[in-house]
Parts: structure tokens; sequence; C-alpha cells
């Protein structure tokens, strides 16, 4: 018959290899939550070339009151000969302020 003392002794001895044997079948952590901020799109350059306006739904009139001028990728820029122009930064070609596509994110 064993004593309660030896039962702890063993039982304590026992307890790393346990220990060890849940740390290797417990699952990773999982992945932080993304940063505030526009959602990335599958679309978007990540330091490549600008995407065609076909590629992003890219049209010359608003969408549900959303327009390019409020996006945080449009950027306007000073007149150049006939007249203000203005572009985004992910999308190739002249922008127009009242314009939308897929890609719009509000500015904050």
């Amino acid at each position: 018959m064993r004593t309660r003392r030896g039962l702890l002794a063993l039982t304590a001895g026992l307890l790393p290899l346990g220990v060890a044997a849940r740390a290797q079948n417990t699952p990773p952590p999982p992945h932080p939550a993304p940063p505030p901020g526009p959602a990335p799109t599958d679309s978007a350059p990540v330091g490549g070339a600008p995407l065609a306006k076909m590629q992003v739904g890219y049209q010359d009139v608003p969408e549900g009151g959303k327009v390019c001028a409020q996006c945080v990728y449009f950027m306007f820029e000073p007149a150049q000969g006939s007249g203000p122009s203005s572009r985004c930064q992910l999308v190739a070609g002249p922008i127009s302020p009242a314009g939308w596509c897929e890609i719009w994110a509000p500015k904050a």
C-alpha cells in the first residue's frame, strides 16, 4: 500500500510530462485583429503598377452618395493646362471627383 506522500511524489514527478504533452497539442494563438482603417482589397496594388479603371469598376458618376473626392485614395492636383485634374493613388489615369469605384474607402 502506498502512502499519501509517495503518491504525491509520484504525481509531482509525472506532472512535467503531462504539461509538455499538453503543450504539443495546443493550437496556435489566434491572429491579431487587423488595424483600423480602410479594409484591404484583393485588387489594391502593393507598391505595384496602378490598377486599370475597368478592374475596379470605375464610373464617372457617384454611387449611393459616395464620390471619389471623399475617398481616402483621392488626390486633387492643381490646374495643368486646360484645368484642374485629379487622380487616385491606386487607379491609373485621370479621376473625376464625382466618380466612384469598388475600392472606395471614406476619408477619416
